[in-house]
């Protein structure tokens, strides 16, 4: 992705914003969005889009990178199987043989794999401390919620036995109390916006009581769908935690074209965050003022 051309610390609002002060649940995607533990997987499947449709004659290359990290970042939020059915008819447009769905998958799996495994053996095996894999200040924002009595929920597109287990070696698996989503499998019917409903109808709330944090389109446009408050998470996705700096150019565009209410690069100012959010100021308890 490209580097941040941003104010590390900004907090960009959209033209028709209004805070709210009564969001009583909060929607985090995964990837991207709290977990870098998969971070860089949209360059992985880049090279894959590269190795498998050619350049046609005369092609710009930064315009091909641009239009096809733009078909694999306008899915993103959903199963990745969609991107290889994407790939997979990018291929046959092309004029060429193609693999079935399944087997991009896999290759895809096992590229992302190899990353995944490195950054988890790291953790368990105490070479890196969890936080090193968050997007900067994810733990002090959850800590912060979870005192304020905010109900989380954590609502993927990677399969739900994943980002379980994902979440539980971050250690931010007990924020959500059980209450994470996302597919069974590749092939699982699964939808965001149908998850969201779930939320709204279940604990009988109204959309302006839900406030979502993503990195993809489809929990913007279905949060703002039901009313929420839809937060943008244009994060870097760098290797190194001190190239995590600011927002990526290229989220901010494809989210800000989906109506989100905010954009941000990450959560190193939560407080701050949350005050331009609507909520009221803590108590000395932490507890938001009844």
């Amino acid at each position: 992705m490209a580097a941040s051309t941003v104010n590390p610390r900004s907090i960009e609002l959209s033209s028709g914003f209004t805070p709210r002060a009564g969001i009583r649940h909060v929607v985090f995607d995964f990837d991207g969005t709290l977990s870098l533990v998969r971070g860089g997987w949209a360059e992985i499947m880049l090279r894959m889009f590269h190795e498998s449709v050619p350049a046609r004659p005369g092609d710009d290359p930064a315009t091909r990178r641009s239009q096809l990290l733009q078909d694999i970042m306008s899915l993103n939020g959903q199963p990745s199987i969609q991107q290889m059915r994407l790939l997979r008819a990018r291929v046959l447009e092309a004029g060429l043989a193609a693999l079935d769905e399944d087997a991009y998958h896999g290759d895809f799996q096992k590229r992302l794999g190899i990353t995944r495994e490195s950054r988890i053996g790291a953790i368990t095996g105490r070479r890196a401390e969890p936080d090193r894999y968050l997007i900067r200040g994810s733990r002090a924002l959850l800590q912060i919620l979870q005192k304020r009595g905010m109900v989380m929920h954590l609502v993927s597109g990677t399969e739900e036995s994943a980002v379980r287990a994902e979440a539980r070696h971050l250690g931010i698996d007990h924020f959500f109390e059980g209450r994470i989503h996302g597919p069974a499998g590749a092939h699982a019917a699964f939808a965001k916006g149908a998850e969201i409903d779930r939320i709204v109808a279940t604990h009988a709330i109204s959309g302006a009581q839900l406030l979502s944090f993503g990195d993809g389109p489809v929990e913007i446009r279905e949060t703002r769908r039901v009313g929420g408050l839809a937060v943008a998470v244009a994060s870097i996705e760098a290797e190194e935690p001190t190239e995590r700096v600011g927002i990526d150019p290229d989220k901010r565009l494809l989210l800000t074209a989906s109506g989100a209410d905010v954009v941000i690069g990450d959560y190193q100012e939560p407080e701050r965050l949350l005050a331009t959010l609507g909520f009221p100021p803590a108590t000395p308890s932490g507890a938001a003022p009844p």
